[in-house]
C-alpha cells in the first residue's frame, strides 16, 4: 500500500530496478544481434528501471529518516546496495542525453555511495 506515501516505498524496488536495468541491456543486444525484434522493449525496461530508481530516490529526499532505518538494518541496507549500482548503469546508458560531467559525476557519486554502504555492511 502506498498510503505512507515515498515512506513506504520499499528498498527491494532498489534490486528490481537493477533487475529491469539488467534486462534492458540484455535485450538491448539480442535486438543487436538480429535474434528477435524487440525494439521497444530496451527503452521500456530501461524506463522502468529509472522509475525504481528515481522512487526510492523520492523517498530519500522526501523520508530520509525512513532511509536511514532501510541503512540500519542488513536485509534491507543489501537492497540498497543495489542503488548505487543501478544509477550507475543508467548514467552510462542515457550518457547521450547528458554532458560527461554528469554522467561522470553520477559514476563517481555512486561509486562513493557503494563504498559507504559497503562500509556500513
Amino acid at each position: 500500500s502506498m498510503s505512507g506515501g515515498f515512506r513506504a516505498v520499499p528498498p527491494q524496488v532498489c534490486g528490481l530496478a537493477l533487475g529491469c536495468n539488467g534486462l534492458s541491456g540484455l535485450l538491448t543486444h539480442w535486438v543487436r544481434l538480429g535474434a528477435v525484434y524487440l525494439e521497444p522493449m530496451p527503452l521500456v525496461f530501461a524506463l522502468a528501471a529509472l522509475g525504481l530508481a528515481l522512487s526510492y530516490g523520492a523517498k530519500l529526499l522526501a523520508a530520509p529518516g525512513a532511509v536511514w532505518q532501510d541503512l540500519s538494518s542488513p536485509p534491507t541496507l543489501s537492497a540498497v546496495a543495489a542503488l548505487p549500482a543501478t544509477v550507475q548503469a543508467l548514467a552510462v546508458r542515457f550518457r547521450a542525453l547528458t554532458p560527461p560531467v554528469v554522467t561522470h559525476g553520477a559514476i563517481i557519486t555512486c561509486w562513493t555511495s557503494s563504498l559507504c554502504v559497503a562500509v556500513r555492511f
